[in-house]
């Protein structure tokens, strides 16, 4: 008579509650003759100074170059994708990008198996910033992609997109205005502005729900919904916070509120980098 078993969950309790729950340690680089070599976490040396630049891992795999391609280590020191790539990428939900020429650019698994056809120019990696998309650029023009490899993004702006909140800052290449799309694809604000202002010191292209955008020459301010909440009549783009926003309208500076009250400023504010 067979018995039968059923598997039970590992129990992890006390002092074995650590060790349970530890992830594996990344080796540890060393540097002989202008070479890397890599130590297991006990000192042993389990890869020779062979590595020509310090590897750093990422989801276990590391982009190590040797004899100046590149391919991937795993935490053992194997080199598991062999030195055939330019311009490797780090692995990121155990995808890279990586390119075979400067213009020959795709995307592998961590078993070095193509997942994205190498047809890019420029690749970078997949990024939950960016709700799980990536942004890809061929001939000059950028786009954004899934893990599918499907254009979420369709490949026709002009410069690198910026994703903020579920949204993406976009300038068409054709008609050379900027608009919204959502990282769905969606339009969310038509391409018929001359710019979005983004605020270099926060680091947000959103600022209290609002936007700084330019039409014909001067700025203004539009919600999420691309109504108008002031009017484009400032020479220059400012940056709501906590309801007030500092502009320059007819060469004289304003703290403004998000009703266009105009208080005069008796200084000079500092210029945005």
């Amino acid at each position: 008579m067979k018995a039968l078993f059923r598997s039970l969950p590992t129990l992890c309790l006390g002092a074995a509650l650590a060790a349970c729950s530890a992830t594996p340690a990344d080796p540890v680089s060393f540097k002989e003759n202008d070479l890397y070599g890599l130590k297991d976490p006990s000192g042993k040396v389990i890869v020779a100074p062979s590595i020509e630049l310090q590897p750093v891992y990422h989801e276990g795999m590391a982009a190590v170059r040797i004899n100046n391609k590149w391919g991937y280590m795993d935490r053992k020191g194997q080199l598991l994708i062999p030195t055939l790539y330019k311009r490797p990428g780090p692995f990121s939900d155990g995808l890279a990008g990586v390119c075979l020429t400067y213009s020959e650019c795709g995307y592998i698994d961590t078993r070095g198996r193509t997942v994205v056809p190498f047809e890019y120019d420029w690749v970078e990696g997949f990024d939950d910033a960016k709700d799980g998309l990536a942004v890809v650029a061929k001939g000059n023009l950028f786009g954004m992609i899934n893990r599918k490899g499907e254009q979420v993004i369709p490949l026709r702006f002009s410069s690198r997109p910026i994703t903020e909140k579920g949204y993406v800052l976009l300038n068409d290449s054709a008609s050379k205005k900027s608009g919204l799309m959502n990282t769905s694809g969606k339009v969310v604000l038509p391409f018929e502005y001359d710019g979005f202002a983004y605020n270099t010191w926060g680091g947000r292209l959103i600022n209290d729900n609002l936007l700084s955008v330019a039409k014909e020459g001067k700025w203004g301010f539009i919600d999420l919904n691309g109504k108008v909440v002031l009017p484009y009549i400032y020479d220059r783009p400012g940056f709501f916070r906590d309801g007030k926003a500092i502009v320059q309208r007819d060469g004289k500076h304003y703290r403004i509120d998000r009703k266009g009250n105009e208080t005069p400023l008796e200084y000079e504010p500092l210029k945005l980098p």
